[in-house]
């Protein structure tokens, strides 16, 4: 009796030890992963970290390059900032960086005066938007929503705009800016380009504008793209601005009457306001490879001659110019 006992307590037993050492291999396994996680996501920091230094370094780089310039006074495709760039390795990876110029774009805070007020509707900055919003197939309502969001007044713009009563009415009320834009993407919250439309409003116009600091700087006519030439004036042709493009790159003009003198008179003026043949903010992309790894920056800089480049801003990502 004792024996037939015994045998469903040592079957008891067995099963008992088998799952203790279930146990145990779930919790070693629990254990493992999450240790695993621990080690993967400090790693993550790491890299982040260090990658942020070489991103510091790529910008002082950037800054030798941009000081090493010849001529302060015009720039184009010819600087030697605008070549392309030679990857650099260091230990455990790869860095590569590529400057751009940011006044190859239109800079939509300087449809602003030295007020904070709209710009009157004659003048350069307000009639080339006007005709870069037509050109690009957007609604010309959109001059007046960027301007009553960056304008320092709570009056909608004449002819159409949008002020602090439109944005309180949204879903989530918010308010306008009235201040300059400090990023492009902040064109995401003002009406027109709030909503991801197909086509999309913002995508189509955000290679050819940018939010600068300064009111009054330029568009550099030795980088900027042909969809920004010609909305200098409906006269300017395609095959006008093909010429043009193809001389540059040999050599970029020197003063903004070398570019009138190849259009029709009157057509752009050679003391303009809008155009000119220098730049002062640039952009380095930066991209660094560690591995399997890939991280991505975008820094802003200011050039200010002979001997000072200033980093404006750094994030993560790259913007992508597709007009370069």
């Amino acid at each position: 009796m004792n024996g037939s006992m015994l045998k469903p307590q040592q079957g008891v037993a067995i099963i008992t030890a088998m799952l203790i050492v279930a146990l145990v291999a779930v919790i070693a396994v629990a254990l493992l992963s999450k240790g695993n996680i621990h080690v993967h996501r400090t790693e993550n920091v790491l890299v982040r970290d260090q990658s942020s230094f070489y991103c510091i370094g790529a910008e002082r780089l950037a800054a030798l390059i941009l000081l090493a310039d010849t001529d302060f006074d015009v720039d184009g495709a010819t600087d030697f900032w605008a070549q392309p760039a030679t990857p650099l390795p260091f230990e455990g990876g790869m860095i590569t960086g590529q400057i751009s110029d940011r006044q190859a774009k239109f800079n939509l805070n300087s449809l602003l005066d030295g007020n904070g007020q709209a710009r009157a509707p004659d003048s350069e900055q307000v009639i080339f938007f006007k005709n870069l919003i037509s050109s690009l197939g957007l609604d010309p309502k959109i001059l007046g929503y960027v301007i009553d969001w960056i304008d320092t007044d709570t009056t909608p713009y004449a002819g159409g705009g949008a002020e602090d009563a439109t944005y309180m009415l949204s879903e989530n009320p918010y308010r306008t800016a009235n201040q300059p834009l400090t990023d492009i993407s902040e064109l995401r919250l003002i009406k027109g380009f709030e909503a991801v439309q197909d086509p999309d409003p913002y995508e189509i116009i955000r290679p050819f504008v940018t939010a600068l600091p300064e009111l009054t700087t330029k568009i550099n006519l030795n980088t900027a793209p042909k969809e920004i030439l010609k909305a200098l004036n409906p006269a300017i042709t395609d095959n006008m601005v093909t010429t043009f493009m193809q001389d540059r790159t040999d050599a970029p003009i020197t003063k903004v009457g070398d570019f009138a003198g190849l259009l029709p008179p009157g057509t752009v003026s050679s003391n303009s306001t809008l155009i000119g043949v220098k730049s002062d903010y640039y952009q380095l992309e930066t991209q660094i490879d560690f591995g399997e790894r890939q991280l991505l920056y975008t820094s802003f800089l200011k050039r200010e001659p002979p001997n000072r480049v200033t980093t404006l801003m750094r994030k993560p990502g790259i913007e992508y110019d597709e007009t370069s």
